[in-house]
């Protein structure tokens, strides 16, 4: 929502430069004020001033779908999408600067933008820990997902005799 931080009081002050202090601002200010020069001709102004002090979020889908709906075990490349979003401070946004992820235990990769895809296909467990950054430096806490790749199909063993009298299907 808008912020109502009113100034009160007049500045008779003689020089060119001039500014005003409010803490606790946040979300999206409208800022109006009106100048007046020494024949008291006036000019008003308006400045939008917005502050985004919240974290964007980050969302992870494999082969196109969320967490809670990934099979036990992956049978075909793992297809891993992250997905930032910044919702920000009221109205005021300042977008996704960039995600971050690591594989694996690997190095941290970034990429511009609010989106990272990659491809994980080999057999195993697959651990990624992920976070998104705004356009202010607003940091998303580090999450993490682990997943199962198990692209080997069975196999049958040649040369083995059944000796208990069960068939092995």
């Amino acid at each position: 929502d808008d912020c109502d931080n009113r100034g009160s009081g007049e500045d008779r002050s003689t020089s060119t430069n001039w500014s005003i202090t409010r803490n606790g601002m946040s979300g999206r200010n409208v800022v109006y004020f009106q100048v007046y020069d020494y024949k008291q001709s006036s000019k008003s102004r308006t400045l939008e001033l917005n502050i985004d002090l919240v974290a964007p979020t980050t969302e992870i889908q494999i082969n196109g779908k969320a967490p809670n709906a990934w099979p036990q075990w992956f049978t075909q490349p793992a297809q891993v999408k992250l997905t930032g979003r910044d919702n920000g401070t009221g109205r005021a946004t300042a977008g996704v600067k960039e995600v971050r992820y690591a594989r694996d235990g690997g190095g941290e990769q970034v990429h511009s933008g609010g989106t990272a895809n990659f491809s994980e296909s080999g057999d195993g467990e697959h651990t990624v820990h992920y976070y998104s950054v705004d356009n202010v430096g607003n940091a998303e806490s580090e999450h993490s997902v682990t997943f199962h790749v198990d692209r080997t199909p069975p196999t049958t063993i040649s040369g083995v005799q059944e000796s208990s009298g069960v068939a092995n299907n």
